[in-house]
């Protein structure tokens, strides 16, 4: 396949993938919809990874998708368990432990419901903050590779949507960090229908012919 066919491929790849991760609003179907998206974009990456010969666009980009998937998968399995085990009442616990460990109910009781309240303050704002971590991880990863693309390419616009997905990330904990990450999807189809049919590396070497 030639350069110009690879970047060609990638254009078309990478604008339709990112048109589809736009659909992620629709109700039910638009998570499917999204990760199909995704995967065209990875495929656009690698297009253009091979035709730069620069394997780091892949790789980072897919390091990036890794990460996300983990911690994707982690929150809707955490939530899943946390749906699932509902602790049991206080009058059950007092019925079963008290008579065994011998102790005054009332201590018993406080020990509990002291435990019961710091579970109940830790895990809303824990399970977020990890989440938000592994976010921001894949968006420097993508960014690297977007920053690659930029660069090879002289497509400028792959820089700025890199930079927006790591500040959508960071502000993922308000609202405006997801806007700001569905504004950086939209630029992203504009970066990918500016994607030249040849890289410049590629036009330096028909020059020198």
């Amino acid at each position: 396949m030639s350069n110009s066919s690879l970047l060609s491929q990638a254009k078309i790849f990478g604008g339709l993938g990112s048109i589809l991760m736009l659909l992620v609003v629709i109700p039910f179907i638009g998570v499917v919809i999204f990760l199909i998206g995704l995967v065209l974009v990875l495929v656009a990456l690698k297009y253009i990874s091979d035709e730069v010969d620069e394997p780091r666009i892949f790789r980072y980009a897919l390091i990036s998708l890794v990460i996300l998937g983990v911690s994707v998968i982690s929150a809707i399995m955490i939530f899943a368990l946390m749906s699932f085990f509902v602790p049991p009442s206080m009058g059950y616990v007092k019925k079963i432990i008290a008579p065994v460990s011998g102790r005054e109910v009332t201590t018993i009781s406080a020990v509990y419901e002291f435990r019961m309240s710091l579970e109940s303050m830790l895990i809303p704002f824990l399970i977020p903050f990890i989440l938000v971590i592994l976010f921001i991880i894949s968006s420097i990863f993508i960014k690297k590779s977007f920053d690659l693309v930029a660069s090879k390419l002289g497509v400028n616009l792959f820089s700025v949507v890199g930079l927006l997905y790591l500040i959508g990330s960071i502000l993922t904990v308000i609202a405006v960090g997801l806007i700001i990450i569905y504004v950086a999807i939209i630029i992203q189809i504009i970066a990918f229908f500016l994607i030249p049919e040849r890289s410049s590396a590629a036009s330096q070497e028909v020059i020198k012919i």
